[in-house]
């Protein structure tokens, strides 16, 4: 993240991550099939960001109640490994518009809110719209991956019910 935090180009930070942000959670998720698994490993992650980058932190919190959320809406529990994959594939990208938000409205580097994402190359709409696509697609891979992984775990019996 250090190497390409500095890079001007909005969601790119979650395009580099989003592999390491689904596949992990996922296997997570597929291991402790409860609600709060997602929120729990969030919180153990978010100990290490709270210290380099506070608003990442909160935004992964809430980026976490958000998949709880939709999973105990849509699929009642995290029983069907789509539960799983449907959380891994969201969770990182739901981090898109609070950061947008943030850079929009409240961060500062020129003494003048909102001037932030202008900053960004290629700062228009559908250059956001293109790269929230990209790291969609990235998460759903690597949940994939994930969803993969697992079911290898528990095929060769490492990863027990």
């Amino acid at each position: 993240m250090p190497l390409v935090g500095q890079i001007p180009v909005f969601g790119i930070i979650q395009v580099c991550l989003g592999l390491q942000f689904s596949i992990f959670p996922v296997i997570g998720m597929m291991k402790v099939r409860k609600p709060g698994a997602l929120l729990f490993m969030s919180l153990c992650c978010g100990v290490v960001l709270v210290f380099m980058n506070t608003v990442m932190f909160v935004c992964i919190l809430l980026c976490a109640v958000i998949a709880e959320g939709l999973v105990l809406l849509i699929f009642r529990g995290y029983q069907k490994d789509g539960a799983c994959l449907f959380a891994g594939t969201i969770y990182f990208p739901v981090t898109l518009p609070f950061l947008y938000i943030y850079y929009r409205f409240l961060y500062s580097w020129t003494g003048k809110e909102g001037q932030a994402v202008n900053a960004f190359i290629g700062s228009s709409a559908g250059m956001a719209v293109g790269m929230s696509i990209a790291v969609l697609a990235i998460c759903f891979v690597g949940a994939l991956i994930g969803v993969i992984i697992s079911r290898e775990l528990k095929k060769s019996g490492v990863m027990k019910k």
